[in-house]
Order: C-alpha cells, then sequence, then structure tokens
C-alpha cells in the first residue's frame, strides 16, 4: 500500500488468531491479542508521582539525551526516554500482517537532538508472535559541539497485563516452535 493521502489512524494487523494495532503516533502498538487473549495493558495516561504519564501497549524509546550527559559532552533538553515515541510517524507500506512507519528528524527534534536521522521500524505479525525490525540512519550532525557518531539506545517497552497462566500456555507454544522442545515455563 503506497498512497499520496498520509495514514493517521492505527493500522490493524492480522495473521491467523493473532491481531494488533499499530498507531502512527509513536509508532505504539496499541493492542496485541494471540487466540482471542489480550496481551497488552491498554495504552493510558496514568497519575503516577503526582504527573501523568503515559503507560500500555508497547512504547518505543530512544534515550539519547541519558547517553549524553552520562558521557558529559553537554546536557540535552531531552526527556528521560527520548521522543520518538511523542512524535507523529509516517505509514510507508502496510499489508494485512506487516507496517513500515518512519520517522525523520525536523526542527522540533533538532531542538532536542542536533543530529539528521530517519528511522524505520517495520512490525511484523506471525501465527502466535510478532517482530519488530528497526533502524537508524545517521544523516550527519547538525551542531559543532556533537561528535560525528549519532548516539542511539533503542528500546521495546511492553507493558503485559495478562496473568501468568494465560501468558503460559502463549509462551510455550513459542519456545516450541522455535526451539521443537516441548517445556515448562
Amino acid at each position: 500500500m503506497k498512497d499520496t493521502e498520509p495514514i493517521t489512524k492505527s493500522v490493524e494487523l492480522r495473521s491467523g488468531s493473532t491481531r494488533a494495532k499499530v498507531s502512527p503516533n509513536g509508532a505504539l502498538v496499541t493492542n496485541f491479542t494471540v487466540g482471542g487473549i489480550e496481551v497488552l495493558m491498554p495504552d493510558q495516561i496514568c497519575n503516577i508521582g503526582g504527573k501523568p504519564k503515559k503507560r500500555g501497549g508497547v512504547p518505543i524509546f530512544n534515550i539519547a539525551g541519558l547517553q549524553h550527559q552520562k558521557q558529559g559532552i553537554f546536557k540535552l533538553d531531552i526527556d528521560q526516554h527520548g521522543f520518538v515515541r511523542n512524535k507523529k510517524w509516517k505509514v510507508e507500506d502496510h499489508t494485512n500482517d506487516q507496517v513500515t512507519l518512519s520517522l525523520t528528524d525536523d526542527v522540533e527534534t533538532r531542538e532536542q537532538f542536533p543530529y539528521a536521522f530517519h528511522t524505520e521500524m517495520k512490525v511484523t505479525l506471525k501465527e502466535k508472535g510478532i517482530r519488530w525490525n528497526w533502524s537508524t540512519k545517521n544523516n550527519g550532525r547538525l551542531d559543532d559541539r556533537m561528535n560525528a557518531d549519532m548516539p542511539s539506545a533503542d528500546a521495546l517497552h511492553p507493558y503485559v497485563s495478562i496473568s501468568k497462566k494465560k501468558l503460559q500456555p502463549i509462551l510455550l507454544a513459542l519456545i516450541q516452535k522455535r526451539t521443537g522442545v516441548n517445556q515448562a515455563v
């Protein structure tokens, strides 16, 4: 799928009995079900320590700001978990079981992070599974204070909501499928 109109709502993915929704707002996987069981906590705003915090789904993080502060280069004005989860991503392509999203630096990101970059995330649904492929290209520094090497520490943070009793058969099936070994978790 390639359109001239940008996709602004969640993309639904399907593979067998596995379903997911991926929002271009932060490239967030908002829902993931296996065999009708919702695996993730819903995306929501929670009051934590008197401050509103986003929780739920599978947010992505880029924590380069912390790296710079720890390396002592200079402090960047960047959230603890970076900015990529707060940006609108572009849906580049999608099929029934896969979506590719991208994010390129802009005026707002360059104020916090003085690098030109392009990052792409592909989310692929499999029968009883989900896979992320993420790549980021450094297109150069935008500030003489910075090294040419762009720091990046990308991570996923799944908020799992199901009990161990419901999760165990799913994990067992995944382990058996990947290894051919039937073992207890």
